[in-house]
């Protein structure tokens, strides 16, 4: 997007995707302002990172440097 966002930016969204109900992407758990969100299909998170390298919006560099859990 060309600058930084902070946190807040992303929490509506975060959010909505934990909405779907029983198909929903993302769980969250947590306390308000402290909330965690986790794929709800353990495969979901390979997909995703996968996806973000084909389309270059992830580049092998930034995804050594993270710590995937």
């Amino acid at each position: 997007m060309g600058k930084a966002y902070e946190i807040p930016a992303f929490a509506r969204h975060l959010s909505k995707l934990c909405e779907a109900g029983r198909s929903a992407p993302l769980e969250k758990t947590g306390e308000r302002r402290r909330y965690r969100y986790r794929f709800t299909e353990p495969l979901l998170e390979s997909f995703i990172i996968m996806s973000g390298l084909a389309d270059g919006l992830i580049s092998p560099s930034l995804l050594a440097s993270l710590t995937l859990e």
